[in-house]
């Protein structure tokens, strides 16, 4: 045999080593050429990666289909030598079957603002975690599609729901979670008039004792009878709740004005000129007023009620 794009290199674990390893193949009809990429995405999160390699090979056709019947059958072998071992492959997706994806926005529903790589949320904020099931094309509809939801660590959930893009929706019930994991099979199947779906996950987050918690990154999966996909939420870091403390003076900070009352006289126009601070500690309005320096605040008085 002539063994055409091989991708190695001198390490014996580049294949074997006891772990999944991901494959793209794209077959370019008009060019007639298969273009695969090895280890283009993390097995365990499904984010894409660079690929260990890259190939393109060039594809005889009337040697593969001498009758031009338009088909052909593809497939994987190995060798182990005098050695054995158990390859396995598993299809995530088979073109023109069905082409499918998924992804998740993480919103931090307390301080509306979307969670991402890195960032830090408060302790007993709300969490939102939105799962975009798309149906992107295919021969057949996306069928028997189970949701198999990682729960991010320190998040605890008290709605779930799916939405169909037909308006159908149906509760889900939190109770079912097991081990930080939330399984439920969709009651519809998705197809071109019927995607996307949105499964809708709302919970808190749970109280830290240290100053801050890890939070690591949770793959989703979304297996269905002919096609398979993932998503996984942004790793996070929870600080502990804090108790902030706001002081407002009048007067400019540099005169040494600690006044936070200023009496008037008698009935008349006045101008109200100050400034304010803010720290975690009560103590820190103090000597030089403290804290940090407040910047944009709006004040909206109200006098006698």
């Amino acid at each position: 045999m002539q063994h055409q794009g091989v991708i190695q290199n001198n390490s014996y674990s580049l294949l074997s080593n006891g772990a999944w390893h991901h494959v793209t193949m794209r077959w370019d009809a008009t060019a007639k050429t298969m273009t695969y990429s090895y280890n283009d995405k993390d097995p365990s999160t499904g984010n894409a990666q660079t690929p260990v390699g890259t190939k393109t090979v060039s594809i005889d056709t009337t040697k593969i289909d001498p009758n031009n019947t338009g088909y052909a059958r593809w497939g994987f072998t190995g060798s182990t030598g005098t050695n054995w071992e158990n390859n396995l492959v598993i299809f995530e997706q088979v073109p023109g079957v069905v082409n499918s994806s998924a992804s998740v926005t993480a919103t931090d529903l307390t301080t509306d603002k979307v969670i991402a790589a890195g960032d830090t949320v408060t302790s007993g904020d709300q969490l939102q975690l939105a799962y975009k099931l798309n149906y992107d094309s295919g021969s057949q509809d996306w069928k028997d599609i189970v949701a198999k939801i990682a729960v991010p660590n320190n998040m605890t959930v008290s709605y779930a729901r799916v939405t169909y893009a037909d308006g159908k929706s149906e509760l889900i019930d939190p109770g079912t979670i097991s081990a930080q994991t939330l399984k439920y099979q969709l009651t519809h199947d998705l197809n071109g008039t019927n995607a996307p779906a949105t499964i809708t996950i709302i919970g808190n987050v749970m109280g830290v004792k240290n100053a801050t918690t890890a939070v690591a990154a949770a793959k989703s999966t979304f297996n269905g009878s002919n096609a398979l996909t993932n998503a996984t939420t942004p790793n996070f870091t929870i600080s502990a709740a804090s108790n902030w403390y706001l002081r407002l003076f009048f007067g400019t900070a540099a005169n040494g004005t600690k006044t936070s009352q200023m009496d008037l006289d008698a009935v008349k126009d006045t101008t109200l000129t100050g400034h304010f601070t803010y720290s975690l500690t009560s103590t820190a309005s103090d000597a030089g007023y403290g804290g940090t320096a407040g910047k944009a605040v709006t004040l909206r008085p109200t006098v006698n009620g």
